[in-house]
């Protein structure tokens, strides 16, 4: 049921025996810039507090070609406006088109061109825990992504796909200085940048408002 004071209310579905059940009216919807849609058919815009959705997580579900990727952006683009900077991890490629405007393009590509580089190599030793280049990367990452939350960085988005990076771990012990190597999925490498968004931000200390958010486009894979 409807309730206009900009919440939901439970009611049941089913009337009561031989009570009167009305229809209500449609109505035209009047564009308010401060929704981000409403209900067909009715007047009631559904609003949204743009740091609540970052500090209590939002996941945005839906069947395919329904709209879930532009709403994805209209919120990114009202994050970037409150000035919560925004990591993007898109296995798509979409963000990084539909926020060109937002991308600062050098800044990007220094930051994919450091992790490249820190991504390269498959460095043998003796403990196979401590072999490729997976410590490279990961400390490439959370370089990264502090520098880019830190609070003079200027630029509000950064956008990445973690299939794009080759990062390697070794596998087993190593043998006459020869071991056995595979390269990081695309899961370990989102955990990764994940790991170290939350290490950044306990390091600057607790806020009220958001202040980062993380996005996966494709999360259920």
């Amino acid at each position: 049921m409807l309730n206009f004071s900009k919440k939901l209310k439970p009611t049941e579905w089913l009337p009561r025996i031989n009570a009167p059940v009305f229809v209500k009216p449609t109505e035209d919807f009047a564009n308010s810039p401060d929704a981000i849609g409403h209900f067909p058919g009715t007047g009631y815009q559904v609003s949204i507090n743009i740091s609540d959705a970052v500090t209590h997580n939002t996941a945005i579900l839906g069947i395919l070609r329904i709209g879930k990727g532009y709403l994805s952006i209209e919120l990114v683009e009202r994050m970037i406006a409150e000035g919560i900077k925004v990591t993007c991890l898109d296995l798509t490629d979409q963000y990084s088109t539909l926020l060109a405007d937002f991308v600062d393009l050098g800044y990007q590509d220094a930051v994919n061109q450091a992790l490249s580089d820190a991504a390269k190599g498959r460095l043998v030793n003796q403990g196979k825990d401590e072999g490729g280049s997976i410590h490279n990367f990961n400390e490439g990452v959370t370089t990264a992504i502090s520098a880019f939350l830190a609070p003079e960085t200027q630029q509000s988005i950064l956008v990445f796909n973690p299939a794009a990076f080759r990062v390697s771990k070794q596998t087993t012990n190593a043998y006459q200085n020869q071991a056995a190597f595979t390269d990081l999925t695309p899961c370990e490498i989102t955990a990764i940048f994940s790991n170290a968004a939350l290490k950044a931000c306990q390091e600057l200390g607790m806020v009220d408002s958001a202040r980062a958010c993380l996005i996966y486009e494709e999360a259920h894979t």
